[in-house]
């Protein structure tokens, strides 16, 4: 590492939000993991794992200068220049706490996968995304009002293609029929996964729905009696 190069950099280090952040939750929980990039830092915590996913430019500054390091596991722990630099952070960085994503993914079941299928259009041959790991997520990103760039690695879609299959099912009237039927027991009663109101306060669900392209869901009652 050319020590020249790195010490004015160093100096620079921990200045901006989304530095001050990821130093921060190295130095609280040991080591974090990176995923991919947002446009704005956002972070959660599985497992006791946290994994942190901002923008490219604040975590490849703090490799480049020194601040922290990655190993073989692609985990980032804090060197001695990182420790020395977050030492005098006393208040948690507000973007920690506005940036922190659901701790846990969506993952729809058996059942409810079973319940909706006949509401999918048939495939002309062309081979598609997972229907449960499309729908999976699309229910995560409205039910917890992300950005569709915040979707989880984990469905393993790109998040453009998740967007767009939303708005193309919304015009064929599938996604109205599949949240009008998607449901979960919750203490006893059979409610809705995602409410109205859910789907309302979310820019593209409001959108669409402007656009008149859920009207079962409308009349819909969020809570139902579970049957016997």
């Amino acid at each position: 590492m050319n020590v020249v190069t790195v010490a004015p950099r160093l100096e620079r280090a921990g200045k901006t939000p989304s530095q001050k952040a990821i130093l921060w939750l190295l130095r609280e929980h040991g080591r974090v993991r990176h995923e991919r990039g947002s446009r704005e830092f956002r972070w959660r915590m599985v497992d006791g794992v946290v994994t942190v996913m901002p923008e490219p430019g604040p975590w490849e500054f703090l490799l480049s200068c020194g601040a922290t390091v990655v190993d073989a596991d692609g985990f980032a722990t804090l060197t001695q220049a990182g420790r020395t630099i977050c030492a005098g952070y006393r208040i948690e960085p507000g973007i920690v706490t506005s940036g922190r994503m659901p701790d846990q993914v969506t993952w729809l079941t058996d059942e409810q996968m079973e319940r909706v299928a006949p509401c999918f259009p048939l495939s002309h041959g062309k081979p598609r995304l997972d229907d449960r790991a499309v729908l999976s997520a699309i229910v995560h990103v409205l039910l917890h009002r992300l950005r569709w760039s915040d979707v989880p690695a984990e469905y393993g879609v790109p998040y453009r293609r998740l967007r767009n299959r939303l708005i193309h099912w919304a015009h064929l009237g599938v996604m109205d029929q599949v949240l009008a039927q998607l449901m979960e027991r919750r203490d006893g009663i059979l409610r809705l996964v995602l409410s109205e109101r859910q789907i309302l306060s979310h820019p593209t669900g409001a959108l669409l729905a402007s656009r008149g392209l859920f009207p079962i869901m409308v009349p819909v009652e969020e809570d139902m009696p579970c049957a016997a």
